[in-house]
């Protein structure tokens, strides 16, 4: 099986700062789609968020895009412009793909 390199881009971002996130990615014509997942927790930095609080306003979820190098790198650099000021993590990784054409 051929496959072929693109770049996964991995946004941890507050529940409540994702539609940001969302709407600059669907304003990228060259971005072909995302995958939104739920983040149960985690420890970094600034502490451990463990899903037992009594409300969601501090859950993250992680928004991932595999696309281009050169798309990557646009995006990533308007998402940590977005995120300037608010908690988040971006990520950015070589990943092989199956189908170039979706990504």
């Amino acid at each position: 099986m051929q496959t072929h390199r693109r770049k996964r881009l991995e946004i941890v971002v507050e529940k409540k700062r994702a539609a940001a996130v969302l709407d600059l990615l669907d304003r990228d014509p060259e971005v072909t789609g995302w995958t939104m997942l739920p983040c149960l927790g985690g420890r970094g930095h600034t502490g451990t968020r463990l899903p037992e609080g009594a409300t969601d306003a501090l859950d993250t979820v992680v928004i991932l895009v595999v696309t281009s190098e050169a798309v990557a790198q646009r995006v990533m650099a308007a998402v940590l412009e977005l995120l300037a000021e608010h908690v988040g993590i971006v990520l950015l990784s070589d990943v092989e793909v199956a189908r170039p054409a979706h990504f």
